[in-house]
């Protein structure tokens, strides 16, 4: 337990300049407290002879007549102002739900002043701190009490040092990084609706996981909350005549990743947020038209749950607020461009009739059939849709409060189910997304469009007969979704006072899952650049003029990459040349998923910034569009290609330290000497999984039970003999 609680010492600012035995010194000195939801830590009236460090929970500060004041998190101290005044409790701290503290009585801090004064000093410092947070609160609660009336309700004007628009997994990364990097900056998260909801955006690749695993969401809980991915699995259908599958790729079993169902990520991450002391409010409508923004400070008007106005200043507003852009169109910066190449996109949800004979379909993949007008995706998902929200909310805080653990100390997921009373559904989300030049669905409905492509090619369709559409399998929504130009941009992603991340920012395509992958990266540097931007005094657009460029690099490159990919499936041989350039490229991204926490590194993941391979994309796009406009033949095309990226795959067939590290092992279809070959199911992979004869779930090898159902590991209990 000291252990635990010098490292929560090391989080406070105040205790930073202690050494580590120091910091072991003092929590020695410490008592561990546990409380249930409901009791009371301390309470009016009581002498102020102690104080307490939050480690884990939410405790809720209560004057008299029940009025809440506050509530603190991890890394918090309750109790501070008797302490340090030497009188009486003034408040009641309950706990609002399982509570942990360690507890300094006044006795032992005497003591501590006598051994070692430098120890002593730190503590006041904290308590000090703690102080001047409680003032500020109490500072704009007063200033909300001494608001104007608006709508016959009193308007509040709340202070903070930064607010982010959008509960999303990127405003909620936003604020869990920049609090990380900066512990005293004042947080507030803002989000419009009053409960996590239905939104696409559900394949995820190594840096993400690694961004969750950060946020709080270790990978205990995400085997259970979601469905494992292993991989990529790839083939071009594009025969119009004929059922045959072509340039067949698997690259897996390199990274345990996951499907998420976007509903349940979220109440995940506003719970872990929540525990980190971070500010969120539901149910919080900003309204821009009425808001300012400048590098002197910005005022955000805000309508509560009970429709009464609130004011929020902040020196940094971050927009996170995801396809709405919400300060980017109230600045007329956002654009989609006559110019830029655009997509559209028609997918819903199937329940499955059966399972395609196709060499790598068993695999949990995000799959993609890759078509010459664009590709479809086949994304397997547990979906929690049909448990309500305090069902689900129960299950989440409960594996918060589990240890980490191994998996097999964990309740499986049928546990999970039975005990919370959740209801789950294994469904597929399927969905084509055709090049806007090439799309010729138009004038049909939705459902038609998508089987307008079915149609079209006989693999395609072969694939899809195995697969029923569900009429509503979120409420609200048709049985096709429809969404064209996906391809949004903004003249800039930063001003005065304000920066907008993520899909706020920007959005290419859901090809090889930029949003989360690389909506990461645009959150820890904008974190990383407010920092500067606060410490500087600088909010002005130049104090975020790091990020700006970063951001812009990466859209651009984006953009050039999936141009790249997209005018590749007009023939399998371009695609097999395309996705050598591409995929041994991503090979050289060191493997960090179970590296925590995410850092800077992780913000340039899959190294397409890196300016060969930047090079080789723009020279692989000219060859591409010449040949289009000019009307050439596809199969001219793909040897020019292949032709092309031969050099650069020539670098990595030389490298001495790449093939040392057999990173063939990536692929099913790729020797070391980078030559498609067909491995068998038994290749070697950097990730062994098991099957699981119960339930068919893949699980790891290093897992001796299945996270699903229970079922022990074939062999478990001989390999541990």
């Amino acid at each position: 337990m000291s252990d635990e609680v010098a490292a929560a010492l090391g989080e406070l600012a105040a205790f930073a300049g202690l050494s580590e035995a120091q910091r072991e010194t003092l929590a020695a000195r410490m008592t561990p407290r546990s409380y249930a939801a409901g009791e009371a830590i301390v309470q009016v009236g009581e002498p102020g002879t102690s104080v307490h460090l939050v480690l884990d929970g939410e405790v809720v500060i209560t004057a008299a007549l029940g009025i809440e004041l506050a509530r603190l998190g991890r890394g918090r101290l309750v109790g501070a102002v008797a302490y340090a005044s030497g009188v009486r409790r003034t408040a009641t701290c309950t706990a609002s739900g399982p509570v942990r503290t360690t507890e300094l009585a006044e006795a032992d801090a005497r003591a501590l002043a006598a051994e070692d004064p430098q120890i002593a000093l730190a503590v006041q410092l904290a308590v000090g701190a703690q102080l001047a947070a409680d003032f500020r609160h109490t500072a704009a609660t007063v200033s909300d009490l001494l608001g104007q009336h608006a709508r016959h309700r009193a308007a509040r004007t709340r202070h903070y040092d930064v607010v982010v628009i959008g509960g999303g997994p990127l405003g909620i990364a936003y604020a869990t990084f920049l609090h990380r990097l900066r512990p005293f900056t004042k947080i507030a998260v803002l989000e419009r609706r009053p409960a996590p909801f239905y939104k696409i955006g559900e394949s995820t690749l190594g840096p993400s996981v690694r961004g969750f695993k950060s946020l709080g969401m270790n990978a205990n809980m995400l085997r259970r909350l979601f469905e494992i991915k292993l991989g990529l699995s790839f083939w071009w259908a594009g025969e119009k005549t004929s059922g045959e599958f072509h340039s067949p790729w698997e690259i897996g079993q390199f990274d345990e990743t996951f499907q998420l169902e976007r509903r349940t990520m979220e109440i995940a991450l506003i719970a872990a947020a929540r525990r980190r002391g971070l500010d969120v409010f539901q149910n919080h409508r900003v309204i821009m038209g009425s808001s300012t923004l400048s590098a002197t400070g910005n005022e955000l008007v805000v309508e509560d749950p009970d429709g009464a106005e609130v004011r929020f200043r902040a020196r940094v507003v971050c927009d996170a607020s995801g396809l709405a852009s919400v300060i980017p169109h109230t600045l007329d910066l956002y654009t989609k461009k006559a110019d830029t190449f655009q997509t559209n996109t028609y997918f819903g949800y199937f329940r499955k009739r059966g399972a395609p004979d196709l060499q790598w379909w068993d695999l949990p993949h995000t799959r993609h059939m890759c078509l010459p007008e664009g590709w479809v995706w086949f994304i397997d998902l547990v979906s929690w849709q049909k448990t309500p929200d305090d069902r689900l909310e129960a299950m989440v805080e409960h594996m918060l409060d589990l240890e980490d653990g191994t998996d097999e100390t964990w309740p499986t997921r049928q546990e999970l189910i039975e005990k919370f009373g959740c209801e789950t559904e294994e469904i597929v989300s399927i969905g084509i997304t055709p090049r806007e030049d090439l799309d010729d669905s138009a004038g049909r409905d939705r459902v038609a469009r998508f089987r307008h492509f079915v149609d079209r090619y006989p693999p395609y369709k072969w694939i899809m007969d195995h697969f029923e559409l569900i009429d509503e399998a979120y409420p609200g929504h048709q049985p096709i979704i429809s969404m064209n130009k996906l391809v949004h941009d903004s003249a800039h992603y930063a001003g005065d006072g304000w920066l907008a991340i993520g899909d706020a920012a920007f959005f290419v395509n859901p090809l090889l899952s930029p949003g989360l992958a690389h909506g990461f990266g645009t959150a820890f540097i904008a974190a990383q650049t407010t920092v500067i931007a606060l410490n500087q005094y600088n909010t002005s657009a130049s104090g975020f003029a790091a990020y700006e460029a970063y951001a812009r690099d990466m859209f651009e490159q984006l953009l050039a990459e999936n141009e790249m990919m997209y005018r590749s499936f007009q023939h399998p041989e371009a695609m097999d040349a395309v996705f050598k350039l591409k995929y041994v490229q991503a090979t050289t991204q060191p493997r960090r998923l179970h590296t925590n926490p995410y850092d800077v590194n992780d913000a340039f993941s899959l190294n397409i910034l890196e300016p060969a391979y930047r090079d080789y994309v723009q020279r692989v796009l000219t060859i591409q569009r010449d040949a289009e406009t000019a009307g050439a033949d596809p199969n001219d095309t793909a040897a020019r290609l292949t032709r092309l990226v031969e050099p650069w795959l020539e670098r990595f067939r030389k490298d001495e330290d790449w093939r040392a590290a057999g990173f063939d092992r990536f692929f099913s279809n790729l020797d070391i000497d980078l030559q498609r070959v067909s491995k068998g199911s038994d290749r070697e992979v950097l990730v062994p999984t098991w099957v699981c004869p119960t339930c068919a779930r893949r699980v790891l090898k290093t897992i001796t039970r299945c996270f699903n159902c229970g079922t022990t590991q074939p062999g478990a209990d001989m390999m541990k003999g």
